[in-house]
């Protein structure tokens, strides 16, 4: 159903993440998390499109070596990486460290920023050092797109109540990232 309306949307990308810990061993977490991405996958390139792993929760979220472990393990043309900015700030790691080792291999980009709490921000007011990871990908050749993931107008993963200035702050997040993309470009462009 879902791959469905992928293909009528003309959206070639599933986000997947790899499964919280449910009181399972390291061993049988990481298997369990492989086993699950490898068939999926399989489902995915059959249906003609490419599941990303988001650097979020589960196994391989937070962590550069799981997730090039992993993207070795399912190899897989169907598997891939989105990174989100973001979400580094939220689970404890740095955004740029992580996105160094995983740059030649991420196809999608979620732009959020945020500071510890997580309390999110605009794009270049917050810690996750938007502006540098837009330059890393730039630089190592990323030419795919950017999604906002602005999380300023709504609970994120919550009831989904939206603040009164829900749409505002998202149109702010728009401006704040063209700004810093322009900013990077030019910079970028000498």
């Amino acid at each position: 159903m879902l791959t469905r309306r992928c293909r009528m949307l003309d959206c070639p990308y599933i986000s997947v993440m790899s499964y919280p810990n449910a009181g399972l061993s390291e061993q049988d977490w990481r298997r369990r998390v492989i086993e699950r991405l490898r068939v999926l996958a399989d489902r995915a390139e059959r249906a003609g499109v490419t599941l990303l792993h988001e650097n979020s929760a589960g196994w391989a979220g937070g962590n550069a070596d799981r997730t090039l472990e992993l993207l070795a393990a399912v190899d897989s043309p169907a598997f891939g990486v989105l990174f989100d900015i973001g979400n580094g700030v939220a689970h404890g790691y740095c955004p740029f460290d992580t996105l160094m080792t995983l740059v030649d291999r991420v196809a999608h980009v979620h732009v959020k920023d945020a500071v510890e709490g997580p309390r999110y921000t605009l794009p270049g007011e917050g810690s996750a050092r938007v502006r540098d990871c837009l330059r890393l990908l730039l630089d190592n050749g990323y030419r795919g797109s950017f999604s906002l993931e602005p999380r300023l107008g709504v609970v994120p993963h919550g009831v989904g109540r939206h603040t009164p200035d829900a749409a505002a702050r998202f149109a702010d997040t728009g401006i704040a990232l063209h700004r810093l993309m322009h900013e990077t470009l030019a910079l970028w462009c000498r």
